[in-house]
């Protein structure tokens, strides 16, 4: 399993999990792809993997005055 790191340095599996084109079935173990219209497995990779916004926002830290 190939790691990748977001812009303020957590550590992000490259997967379909952690892909920005995923959707989420109502199985936990399968996924549909918005890029590829297709079902894919948590854990599949693909060429076109994009981390997701939420994967790249985790570890920004938050200013609270």
């Amino acid at each position: 399993m190939e790691m990748v790191v977001n812009p303020y340095g957590i550590r992000v599996k490259r997967c379909c999990a952690s892909c920005a084109y995923k959707d989420l079935m109502r199985a936990k173990s399968l996924r549909r792809c918005n890029k590829h219209h297709q079902n894919v497995r948590p854990l599949d990779v693909c060429d076109c993997w994009l981390m997701s916004d939420l994967l790249k926002s985790v570890g920004k830290s938050i200013k609270t005055e």
